[in-house]
């Protein structure tokens, strides 16, 4: 039963609707951050709406402009915001301290797959691979709570989202790697067990994720990000 205290409603609500339910990222304070995943996908879909207008309105559309500003506006914040140098990740800002915070996770992987880092940002990112990198796949955090969102669980959006960010800067060797790892995990456990599952412990290449409410059989996403790993990979 959850407590009654607004505030921490709040914040438990916040957190379910980032889609990182539950996680230590954001310490039980969520709508005090601006988190990198959520602004790198809004960045997209700016982009993605000025070209809409420019493929109905014409090269010059005036509406495109503004969407283009949008993005090229948000792209800005994110690097100002969002970009910690010391560590070469991404990272989420908590503006209510005014600091970026510390908690290294896979949503440095979203400014790839949106568009808004830089090459040398992509590559210091990519630098730290093996801070995730597993097994099976890629870990979610690289911190151990007991939360499903975090080490060492791995979730199939999230690996399409940075192979996806890793060929936009052309890393595509990491890219199929990561994606073999992950679709070998997926396939060990459905020949195993003769299920698709939610989520999977990329530490240990198993199904072994008894955390949150348990671990969903048959579950949609994976089927999908699994055909997308697949056929984003070289073909030899």
């Amino acid at each position: 039963n959850l407590p009654t205290n607004s505030e921490f409603n709040v914040n438990d609500r916040a957190e379910r609707e980032s889609g990182w339910d539950m996680t230590d990222r954001y310490g039980y304070r969520c709508a005090d951050y601006n988190p990198v995943c959520l602004n790198s996908l809004l960045q997209k879909e700016e982009k993605d709406i000025a070209e809409m207008y420019r493929i109905i309105e014409g090269e010059k559309s005036g509406n495109s402009k503004v969407w283009e500003n949008k993005a090229e506006e948000r792209k800005e914040l994110i690097n100002k915001y969002c970009w910690d140098e010391e560590k070469g990740l991404f990272v989420d800002y908590d503006f209510v301290n005014g600091k970026k915070s510390d908690y290294e996770s896979l949503g440095t992987f979203y400014p790839l797959y949106s568009g808004a880092a830089t090459p040398m940002q992509a590559a210091k990112v990519m630098q730290n691979l093996d801070m995730f990198e597993k097994p099976g796949g890629l870990s979610t955090s690289t911190h151990e709570s007991g939360k499903q969102w975090d080490k060492p669980y791995g979730w199939a959006p999230l690996h399409v989202i940075a192979a996806k960010g890793m060929r936009n800067y052309g890393f595509d060797d990491d890219a199929d790697r990561v994606s073999n790892k992950f679709i070998t995990l997926v396939n060990d456990v459905y020949n195993k067990e003769g299920v698709i599952k939610e989520k999977y412990n990329v530490e240990t290449r198993t199904s072994e994720a008894e955390v949150g409410y348990g671990n969903q059989e048959g579950f949609g996403w994976t089927n999908s990000a699994v055909l997308i790993l697949h056929s984003d990979m070289k073909k030899e």
